[in-house]
């Protein structure tokens, strides 16, 4: 968010502070108006007034102040300005500005090429205001990251209404559907977007997100409307994209690969808090393209002194082993563990024509008969399929209800967890409801709370 300036007169929080009007400056007695008088604190050596208060800067940045004054008389025409007892210019101003007559200055040591300026981070900051001069009036401050703007009159033309109570979307994490990434293999990036401002996004607009490969954009996301309350987070899929259109993107080298998600990439969603932390970027390794199995000759069956023609009539074995977990679906929830490891095993007298893998109804790829499933909580249902050389198939199918406590996968169970939680409670979302009876509810609460890890 680029900050011109903030007003008191708007928001007692923003970075511009409205002085006093008729304040009667002049606290200091400079000995030498030579050198330049920048200080670590500022110190009074007689009593002409001060004031003092505190105001936030919404990101980190350089900030140059600007100070409307009026002298009461020709030479009587600085003062001192001094932020978080960091940083003091002792003699703001000071070049016989006009008597009677409101000013904005932006120099100190009557010199008008040595600006006063600060670097601040974001959050809050104090000020103090000291009498230098007698008749001196300070009306406004301005602290102003655009250098190009000058004050006219009252400031408002280098005004910004104040955003940072607003919302501001942030990437907590960038996800692929695929595990390894595969060379030649198509692969759905995704992002769990979050809102960390102080009020909900704008329902009905698009919360878009670009996912860039390398600097070149390869999909987006642009179907999540709806709004999303301070310190909610969703998980959104790539579903469009400048060459197929389906969100899909395949690699064609294996290596290294940063994927950047950038959230609200085109400023659909006005005004955020903050509009430079909408980029994540995460580092992904391609695995190289498999070989494809050379299936096995069925070993010649030795004739019978009788020799009959037969059928084969027996099925292929078909197995499926979840090799991170210990429980048997459906019949029970997985809570301790993020994801499935899931291995897919099968054999037959005549060898084995396929073996295909099916996670909630699409296809996945095996990596040496083995596939992890993306680390988000929900139900899986597994299906393995085994075909062997004379056609016949065999089926397995389990559901698996994946609940781990650590909903946002930060590695930890804490306070976020319990924050996502309460958003849901008494819904029926997958990510929350523990102990999978459709709503989320005390038992989910307690069930949190039992495995807190901090």
């Amino acid at each position: 968010m680029n900050i011109k300036s903030r007003s008191i007169l708007d928001h007692p929080k923003y970075i511009t502070f409205f002085v006093a009007l008729l304040l009667i400056m002049g606290l200091y007695q400079i000995s030498s108006r030579a050198s330049a008088q920048v200080q670590t604190t500022c110190t009074s050596s007689n009593n002409l007034g001060s004031i003092s208060g505190s105001f936030e800067i919404p990101s980190n940045g350089t900030y140059r102040a600007w100070s409307r004054m009026m002298p009461g008389t020709t030479g009587n025409d600085s003062y001192a300005l001094e932020i978080d007892g960091k940083k003091c210019f002792a003699r703001v101003g000071d070049t016989n500005i006009a008597a009677n007559a409101w000013t904005w200055v932006d120099y100190y040591d009557a010199n008008t090429t040595l600006k006063t300026t600060f670097d601040l981070t974001q959050g809050s900051h104090t000020y103090k205001a000291y009498g230098r001069e007698p008749g001196v009036k300070l009306d406004k401050i301005l602290l102003v990251s655009d250098t190009v703007c000058l004050p006219k009159d009252t400031g408002t033309n280098c005004h910004i209404p104040a955003n940072i109570n607003n919302y501001d979307l942030v990437v907590s994490s960038v996800i692929a559907d695929v595990d390894p990434v595969t060379v030649n293999k198509p692969v759905r990036f995704g992002a769990v977007i979050t809102n960390q401002g102080k009020t909900a996004t704008p329902a009905g607009v698009i919360h878009g997100i670009a996912f860039n490969v390398n600097g070149t954009l390869v999909s987006w996301s642009d179907t999540f409307v709806k709004a999303l309350a301070p310190n909610e987070s969703v998980t959104l899929m790539a579903n469009g994209g400048p060459n197929n259109g389906n969100g899909l993107w395949t690699p064609t080298g294996s290596g290294t690969i940063s994927v950047l998600a950038d959230v609200d990439n085109i400023d659909r969603i006005k005004d955020e808090a903050v509009e430079t932390n909408n980029k994540t970027t995460r580092t992904f390794t391609v695995a190289a393209a498999q070989p494809t199995p050379t299936p096995t000759p069925p070993t010649p069956t030795p004739p019978t002194p009788t020799p009959v023609p037969t059928t084969d009539v027996v099925k292929p074995e078909a197995g499926l082993v979840v090799s991170n977990v210990s429980v048997i679906p459906p019949s029970k929830v997985i809570s301790n563990a993020t994801f499935l490891d899931i291995a897919a095993t099968a054999s037959d007298a005549s060898g084995i024509k396929s073996l295909n893998v099916y996670v909630n109804g699409a296809r996945v790829t095996l990596t040496n008969n083995t596939y992890k499933t993306p680390s988000i909580n929900g139900d899986y249902v597994v299906r393995i399929e085994a075909t062997d050389n004379n056609n016949l198939v065999s089926i397995v199918e389990n559901t698996y209800k994946v609940r781990h406590p650590d909903v946002d996968r930060s590695g930890a169970v804490n306070a976020r967890d319990i924050s996502l939680l309460l958003r849901n409670f008494n819904k029926n979302d997958k990510q929350y409801d523990f102990n999978a009876d459709g709503l989320v509810g005390a038992y989910d609460v307690r069930f949190m709370l039992t495995s807190w890890t901090k």
